[in-house]
């Protein structure tokens, strides 16, 4: 018996003051869907010039790559 997995990622974003939480439950672990799941979520709490947000992030290689974009408001 041959055992087969299928895999799916809970990228989470967490407001600390309030515990406000959004979760993004994704197929793969990479820049592509990291930079879809922070465009997403910068959308979702209205972030950009008028709104700043500061996210903390863990030091994964596809969170440090050059390759990801920021969008505009987070920092």
């Amino acid at each position: 018996m041959q055992h087969r997995y299928e895999w799916l990622y809970l990228y989470g974003y967490v407001q600390p003051q309030t515990a406000e939480t959004e979760w993004h439950i994704l197929p793969r672990v990479n820049i592509d869907w990291f930079n879809l799941s922070l465009a997403e979520f910068a959308k979702s709490i209205g972030a950009g010039k008028e709104k700043i947000v500061v996210l903390v992030i863990e030091r994964a290689g596809w969170h440090m790559s050059e390759k990801v974009v920021i969008p505009e408001g987070i920092y």
